[in-house]
């Protein structure tokens, strides 16, 4: 089952090999990605007014807070709520980034 969400995402990401750009991830549709200093721990995700919300620690490493990003994304994933249509005109990330993600810590 996760290597089949995996690929999933990764076609819809337009991901073709190693080296994943887990930024893309606060893109998809009902994503926001917070990165917020001095957290207890190294990330969670809520649903939070009609989004999810991920949460990842600040002060961890470049390396941790690539593997919870990817890690709180998966709870999702396993919760079995959707974060994409179906829709193939609906299913890439907007161009947009949200104004609340601070990308290049990733």
């Amino acid at each position: 089952m996760a290597e089949k969400q995996a690929m999933r995402l990764l076609q819809i990401l337009g991901q073709t090999g190693p080296a994943v750009d887990v930024s893309l991830i606060a893109e998809l549709p009902r994503i926001e990605v917070r990165v917020e200093p001095k957290l207890v721990v190294s990330g969670f995700s809520q649903w939070n007014r009609g989004r999810w919300l991920l949460a990842v620690n600040r002060d961890d490493s470049l390396v941790r807070r690539r593997f919870t990003l990817a890690h709180e994304l998966k709870h999702i994933l396993d919760m079995g709520m959707p974060i994409w249509t179906e829709r193939a005109d609906q299913m890439r990330p907007s161009p947009r980034r949200s104004a609340t993600t601070s990308l290049p810590v990733f």
